[in-house]
């Protein structure tokens, strides 16, 4: 998942919060919308950590937003895992940004998981939903499961013809 990509995210990214820590929560999506990803760490951070429950699963997904941002995938992961556990709603993006995060750790199991379960949730963007079925194909690929990579492959070659990069990687997979 490319910046732009994650940069939007935290664009459209609804942080309504009221209180004391919103501010800290509305800080770190003002630092995430100038792209000055360490101070929006340090809000989220602080809004973590002096946070009302309510509020935790929105200060998770900021920082988590952040450290994807900053390239600190595992922290990215964790604290995106936190969210969930704080009442953060699961979407296909937020697992997406978590299977891209344990594929930066080359950690392809793990980011199988995620991928799975952001394709079993309902999702408007074809475009979010395309990407994560080829990185399951490389998922499968990083970990040598040759037959899963090769079935994933011929299923997403046929749901998506014009896509000449998995045609390529397809025609790699039937060599294999």
């Amino acid at each position: 998942m490319n910046k732009k990509k994650v940069a939007a995210l935290a664009l459209g990214a609804v942080f309504v919060l009221s209180g004391c820590q919103a501010s800290q929560i509305d800080k770190g999506v003002e630092y995430l919308n100038e792209e000055n990803y360490e101070k929006a760490a340090e809000s989220f951070s602080e809004a973590v950590q002096n946070g009302k429950s309510e509020e935790l699963g929105q200060a998770y997904k900021g920082l988590g937003m952040a450290y994807w941002e900053m390239g600190e995938y595992t922290k990215a992961r964790e604290s995106l895992e936190g969210a969930l556990e704080n009442g953060v709603q699961e979407t296909a993006s937020l697992y997406n940004l978590m299977a891209c995060s344990a594929m930066e750790e080359e950690k392809f199991a793990e980011a199988q998981g995620y991928f799975e379960k952001g394709l079993a949730l309902e999702e408007d963007s074809k475009e979010l939903v395309q990407e994560m079925k080829y990185n399951q194909v490389i998922c499968y690929e990083k970990q040598a499961k040759w037959d899963e990579a090769k079935e994933a492959i011929e299923a997403y070659v046929k749901e998506y013809p014009d896509d000449e990069k998995a045609a390529r990687e397809a025609q790699f997979l039937r060599t294999r």
